[in-house]
């Protein structure tokens, strides 16, 4: 449906410019040979005159004048403007989802399952957080662990304004829990 609007809007489009064009195209040359820059010579009905009489339109695809060529470049322009669209809207149609392809990265927020497949099924590696709300952290307990040997980003930003326990509720429990727990098997992931 949009590609037939579209192509209907281009073919009206067009049909607009190959009327207006070479009337004005005309009535430039004219304007230049014939009245040689002078409104006073100029007739009332000069612009309907060249609207009406079809050696206007005739002479805008036969005569080689400078006029005549810029209105070619425009309608070439206008042309090629709207081919180039229609191939960018095709591309744009076929690429909506990108997180699947990864043609701008594959980022994206994890769902409930990617949560409970990548933090909850081990308790060794760097305590995140739990999932249950006001519980008091101790060392083993149930919750959300970032696993150390598994395929996702080490990397872990935390973000508080001064005095709101960032060191004594993250940093602190897992240096304890890295000096407590001496045993070094970790759970693998299967990614």
């Amino acid at each position: 449906m949009h590609n037939k609007a579209g192509l209907i809007i281009f073919i009206i489009i067009l049909a607009l410019l190959l009327i207006i064009l070479p009337v004005l195209s005309s009535v430039f040359t004219i304007f230049l040979d014939k009245y040689i820059f002078n409104l006073a010579l100029i007739p009332d009905n000069f612009l309907l005159s060249t609207f009406k009489n079809p050696q206007t339109y005739i002479n805008f695809f036969t005569k080689l004048t400078p006029s005549n060529i810029l209105c070619w470049t425009l309608v070439g322009l206008f042309i090629f403007y709207f081919l180039f669209n229609q191939l960018s809207s095709k591309n744009q149609k076929k690429y909506l989802k990108k997180d699947d392809y990864g043609s701008h990265g594959t980022s994206r927020f994890q769902s409930p399952k990617d949560i409970r497949n990548n933090y909850f099924k081990c308790s060794k590696g760097w305590f995140l957080g739990s999932d249950k709300p006001n519980l008091t952290y101790r060392i083993g307990m149930n919750g959300a662990y970032q696993n150390l040997y598994s395929n996702l980003n080490m990397q872990i930003a935390v973000f508080g304004c001064p005095g709101s326990y960032k060191t004594t509720a993250f940093v602190l429990p897992n240096i304890l829990r890295i000096i407590v727990k001496s045993d070094t098997e970790y759970c693998f992931s299967g990614h």
